[in-house]
């Protein structure tokens, strides 16, 4: 007897990790990490810019060498140059066809938010002509600074 218990008929129920697993032959599980690997968008590229993160327990990406980003949806339409509708069709048939070809997922994945650097103090420095030689190469003088609240930072 067949189980359809672990198959989907709405895009929504497809876990979003499972789709970047299996679209980018992930070698790791995602299970709450972010994710740097080589664009899938630009096979000249030498340094990591696809990006793989979590967000509000559900996975995106952003490629900084093509500029494309979004959900898991949005990275198939991207990736294979899909309608919504293609795209969504696409999704759900292929993961319930390795759902069928014994490729099962975990039911429910413990998510498990990795810490990130937060900077939970700073000391402030004066302004020296090496920051004014920085920004003004970038053409961002002192009053844009001022209203972005950009400090120098001893520590």
């Amino acid at each position: 007897m067949i189980s359809t218990k672990a198959l989907a008929s709405d895009p929504l129920k497809v876990p979003s990790y499972w789709v970047f697993e299996y679209y980018c032959n992930l070698s790791e599980r995602l299970s709450g990490q972010d994710l740097k690997l080589k664009s899938v968008f630009n096979p000249t590229e030498k340094t990591p810019s696809f990006c793989i993160y979590v967000k509000n327990d559900q996975y995106f990406f952003k490629d900084f060498s093509s500029g494309k980003g979004g959900n898991a949806l949005q990275f198939i339409k991207d990736y294979f140059n899909l309608s919504t509708n293609h795209a969504a069709a696409k999704m759900v048939n292929d993961y319930n066809e390795s759902m069928m070809t014994g490729k099962k997922d975990d039911d429910i994945r413990n998510f498990q938010k990795q810490s990130k650097y937060q900077v939970t103090a700073h000391t402030k420095r004066g302004w020296t002509k090496d920051d004014a030689d920085f920004w003004l190469q970038y053409h961002v003088d002192s009053e844009t600074l001022t209203k972005f609240n950009v400090v120098a930072l001893e520590s």
